[in-house]
């Protein structure tokens, strides 16, 4: 009777961890939305994705935040690596946080050590604005998007990929000039040089792999 109950358990826990807004797993798939990927040995990468339906993908069910352990720029010889790393599901994963779309708009993502990172998303009609507050220093912090960057971020669904996206409508350079000119760009993520104390770059990398330095201590 014992054992019957602890599967009984086991199984329920499985269940509230696969099951996103009444969906199976089967139905659902994760949708890499930004990476923010370090430039130092051993260090994991930071995954933010959309749990979407498969059938209806244009409506995310929540937000997630999960590390590609051992995946960094360093030991991968580039970002496009770790971005390939982050789109293969066979990718080994930790799960850090999610959220669902009834809290858009008012919880978020964290990574809770050391206050290190802070992701939210607030619909805006058919988009969403990302805000990243990544902790840099012992006592500063670099935000893209938001009141406080130079940078609009948005999540848009593309519908010839059916696949949802992050694209900058404005995005200030280290030097504070915007290198948005007309249409929304394309940017899949963030890396960043770690030294043993700080962040002092990071770079935005927009679509075709192109690296722009958004800021420099």
């Amino acid at each position: 009777m014992k054992t019957k109950l602890a599967l009984c358990l086991v199984l329920q826990a499985i269940c509230a961890v696969g099951c996103v807004a009444g969906e199976t797993p089967a139905e659902t798939k994760k949708q890499p939305v930004f990476l923010l990927c370090p430039d130092r040995e051993h260090y994991g990468s930071w995954s933010i994705y959309f749990v979407v339906n498969k059938k209806d993908p244009t409506k995310p069910l929540s937000l997630g935040l999960e590390e590609l352990s051992g995946h960094n720029k360093a030991d991968d010889g580039g970002y496009g690596k770790v971005l390939d790393a982050q789109e293969n599901p066979s990718t080994q994963r930790v799960e850090i946080a999610t959220l669902d779309a009834k809290q858009f708009g008012s919880g978020a993502l964290k990574v809770e050590k050391n206050s290190a990172l802070n992701v939210t998303i607030t619909p805006d009609g058919d988009t969403y604005k990302l805000v990243i507050d990544l902790r840099i220093e012992q006592d500063k912090r670099f935000n893209l998007g938001g009141e406080k960057s130079g940078a609009t971020i948005i999540l848009k669904y593309n519908p010839a990929f059916r696949a949802w996206g992050a694209y900058a409508t404005s995005l200030s350079d280290h030097q504070g000039k915007n290198i948005v000119a007309g249409e929304p760009v394309r940017i899949t993520g963030l890396w960043f040089p770690v030294s043993a104390t700080a962040i002092s770059r990071i770079y935005a990398v927009l679509a075709g792999n192109k690296s722009v330095l958004v800021y420099d201590r």
